[in-house]
């Protein structure tokens, strides 16, 4: 698979045991689903073709 990826478990299990940042499994989970998001959209936008995600009424 080529492009962006998301950040796998274990290394949101290593970012918080050595940051001590994230307290809450909510929070891994939140980082989680938002990293898969980012990587699948930047992925996407990789198409030069594809149409743009914010459409209508913002102008674009």
């Amino acid at each position: 698979m080529n492009g962006r990826r998301g950040v796998d478990w274990t290394e949101i299990d290593a970012f918080a045991r050595l940051t001590r940042q994230i307290t809450e499994p909510w929070e891994a989970e939140a980082l989680h689903d938002m990293a898969a998001a980012y990587a699948a959209e930047a992925n996407e936008a990789e198409d030069t073709l594809r149409e743009p995600p914010l459409t209508g009424s913002w102008g674009i």
